[in-house]
């Protein structure tokens, strides 16, 4: 019974370790995508979610930094 666990154990490690494994983001720009909200959403979210407005401000910062887009 020991020996089954053992080789079972032994056996499962790898798998586990495979499964681990995430591909490497190698550019900024993989993940950073355009968030262009219409002028009204804008308001919208300064005057009654300023949290949300400050994070997608932030965002844009970012995109425009690494110049995704093209821009």
């Amino acid at each position: 019974m020991r020996m089954c666990l053992a080789l079972t154990m032994a056996l499962s490690v790898p798998f586990l370790a495979a499964a681990c494994q995430t591909k490497a983001i190698t550019e900024p720009c993989d993940v950073l995508v355009p968030i262009n909200p219409a002028p009204a959403t804008n308001s919208y979210l300064i005057a009654n979610d300023r949290p949300t407005a400050v994070a997608i401000a932030q965002h844009r910062g970012r995109f425009q930094l690494y110049h995704c887009g093209g821009s």
